[in-house]
């Protein structure tokens, strides 16, 4: 009985994420935390570009401490994936290529990630929109 109340406990650990605050199913892998990120322009998901991080702040940067490249998943989600991530503050800027308009892209939003994330996945959407607007 102990055994099967622990098991649950630990699968229920295992298996919870979050999204903008929100618990959701597969983390993939929770043993560290990782940001996941996806754009959106007119709530239109943007299968290509860059996603750029600056840690601790939540001001808009000149320059980034990392980068990643936003891919199809197998789950046939785009996004990107930062890992190895710890609570804080973040500015993430992305930049993509709408196809629909044949344009370029571009967005950012301040995020603080308590602790209570620390050993889960945190899940972000960052609207784009063209330059200059």
């Amino acid at each position: 009985m102990k055994s099967t109340v622990l098991l649950a406990a630990l699968a229920l650990t295992v298996a919870s994420c979050s999204k903008d605050g929100e618990k959701i199913a597969d983390c993939r892998t929770c043993g560290e935390m990782k940001i996941i990120v996806d754009l959106k322009h007119h709530n239109k998901m943007i299968d290509s570009g860059m996603v750029y991080i600056k840690y601790n702040t939540t001001d808009k940067a000149t320059t980034y401490d990392d980068s990643a490249v936003v891919v199809r998943t197998p789950t046939a989600v785009y996004e990107a994936t930062f890992y190895q991530k710890k609570f804080g503050s973040y500015y993430v800027f992305a930049k993509g290529f709408d196809k629909s308009l044949q344009q370029t892209v571009e967005g950012g939003v301040p995020v603080a990630i308590s602790n209570d994330y620390a050993q889960t996945g945190y899940v972000l959407t960052v609207p784009v929109t063209e330059p200059g607007h």
